[in-house]
C-alpha cells in the first residue's frame, strides 16, 4: 500500500521537469528525449514555450541584458545552460539563469566534443513538452528585438533555421578529408555557423541520430567573426543590424526582419547595450 514517504511522478513532474539535475548518461537522455506522444492532443493547456540554450565558456557577462529582455515573459521561455563541469554561474536567485545548468562535460572547440554538448542542450530542453522552440546560442550572443516580437516570429514559423552551404575554398571544401570517406563524401560536405533555430520535431530526429538567424560579421575574412567591443555599440550600429536592406520571407511572405540576435559581442559592451535597450531594442 502507498505510504506518505513514497514518491509520486505525476503528469506536472513527467511534462515539465522542476529539477534540471539528473545522473542519467548522454545514450540514456538522448533516448529518453526522443520519445514522441503518439496521441497528439495534450492531456492539459499547453503554452508553447522557447527554449533558450547557452553553449558557454563560464560566466554569463550579458546576462543582465538578457535578464531585462525575459523579464515579465516567464511563462514562455525556458533556459538552459552548459558550462564547464565544475562551473558554478554567479548570478542572483531572482534571475531566470539560476539553477538552469544541465548536467555537463568538458568541451574543446572544433571535436566531437561541441556536437555532443549541444545535443545534450537539446535533449534536456525536450524533456520538457512545452518547449516548442529551440535555439543555441553563446554567452557573446544579443538579442536585437524584444522578447515579444522574438516569441511571435518564432512561434509563428513554418521553418526551422540552420545554416549550410557548399563553399569552393580552403575554409570550406579545403577542410573536407579523404578519411571522412565512405560515409561522407566530398559532395555532402557543408559548412555553416553551428548556431541554429529548430522546432521541436527536428531537435527530436536530431537527438535520436545516433550515427541560422543569427547575425555575425565576416567582413575580417577569417576562420571566426569579428569581435564587437565598447566603442562599436551605438543606436545606428545596432539598427543596422537589426534593419540592413535585406529582404527575407517568414511563411513565404517578404519581411525585413532577417535576424533576432547577433554576435560576437564582448563583456565590455554590456552598459553601453543597457543604455540603449529601452530605446532601440524595446526591452
Amino acid at each position: 500500500m502507498p505510504n506518505d514517504d513514497m514518491d509520486f511522478v505525476g503528469i506536472k513532474n513527467y511534462i515539465e521537469p522542476k529539477w534540471l539535475q539528473h545522473n542519467m548518461t548522454d545514450h540514456e537522455l538522448f533516448w529518453r528525449a526522443s520519445m514522441v506522444p503518439t496521441k497528439t492532443q495534450f492531456p492539459y493547456k499547453r503554452v508553447p514555450r522557447v527554449a533558450f540554450l547557452f553553449l558557454t565558456r563560464g560566466d554569463l557577462p550579458l546576462a543582465p541584458l538578457w535578464e531585462r529582455f525575459f523579464h515579465g515573459h516567464e511563462d514562455h521561455f525556458s533556459v538552459y545552460v552548459h558550462s564547464p563541469p565544475d562551473h558554478k554561474l554567479n548570478v542572483s536567485k531572482t534571475s531566470p539563469f539560476y539553477g538552469r545548468q544541465i548536467p555537463s562535460q568538458g568541451v574543446q572547440w572544433g571535436s566531437i566534443s561541441l556536437l555532443d554538448a549541444e545535443k545534450r542542450l537539446l535533449a534536456n530542453a525536450l524533456l520538457d513538452f512545452s518547449n516548442e522552440r529551440f535555439i543555441l546560442l553563446s554567452e557573446s550572443c544579443i538579442p536585437i528585438f524584444n522578447f515579444p516580437t522574438v516569441y511571435q516570429y518564432l512561434t509563428s514559423s513554418k521553418h526551422s533555421f540552420v545554416e549550410s552551404f557548399d563553399e569552393h575554398t580552403p575554409r570550406g571544401r579545403g577542410r573536407y578529408r579523404r578519411q571522412m570517406a565512405p560515409q561522407i563524401k566530398l559532395y555532402h560536405w557543408r559548412k555553416g555557423s553551428e548556431w541554429f533555430e529548430l522546432n521541436r520535431k527536428l531537435a527530436v530526429n536530431i537527438v535520436a541520430d545516433v550515427t541560422t538567424i543569427t547575425w555575425v560579421d565576416w567582413s575580417t575574412r577569417g576562420p571566426h567573426p569579428a569581435l564587437f567591443g565598447r566603442g562599436d555599440i551605438t543606436v545606428n550600429f545596432i539598427q543596422s543590424i537589426r534593419d540592413n536592406g535585406t529582404v527575407c520571407t517568414h511563411n513565404s511572405k517578404p519581411t525585413s526582419v532577417c535576424f533576432l540576435f547577433a554576435r560576437k559581442f564582448a563583456p565590455s559592451t554590456l552598459e553601453a547595450l543597457l543604455n540603449i535597450s529601452s530605446t532601440v531594442l524595446k526591452f
